[in-house]
Order: C-alpha cells, then sequence, then structure tokens
C-alpha cells in the first residue's frame, strides 16, 4: 500500500512538474504572439501614414517632372 501511494505521488510530481513547463511555453508563446501583433500593428500604421503622405509626394514629383520637362524643352 505504501509504495502505490508513494507510486501515485511521483506520478502527481510528474504531472505538476509537466503543466508547470507547459504553463511557461504556453505564456511565452502569448508574449511572443502579443509581441508580434503589436510590431503588425505599428508597421501598418506606419504603412497607413505613407499611404496618406504619398498624394503629396506624387504632386511634388509631378512637379518636379514638369519643371524638367519645361527646362529641358522651353516650355
Amino acid at each position: 500500500m505504501h509504495h502505490d501511494v508513494a507510486e501515485r505521488d511521483n506520478r502527481l510530481i510528474v504531472l505538476a512538474e509537466s503543466q508547470n513547463k507547459l504553463e511557461k511555453e504556453i505564456k511565452q508563446q502569448r508574449e511572443e504572439s502579443d509581441s508580434a501583433i503589436g510590431q503588425f500593428k505599428d508597421m501598418l500604421a506606419h504603412a497607413q501614414c505613407a499611404n496618406q503622405r504619398m498624394p503629396d509626394d506624387i504632386i511634388r514629383l509631378q512637379h518636379q517632372r514638369t519643371a524638367e520637362f519645361n527646362r529641358s524643352y522651353g516650355g
């Protein structure tokens, strides 16, 4: 009987250690996922800002090309 109790206790200890290890791994994966999501959101926000600035950049480029064309062809 004492042997059975000792075996059960050992199994419970192994299970508890295994569960703790899994919980740590899950926590680490969650933190990594949260970090990746945060980076993705930042990247998306910067991309949206770049898209909002793009029309101004395009207008400047068009003015620059028009000026270059006028200089080249005397317009």
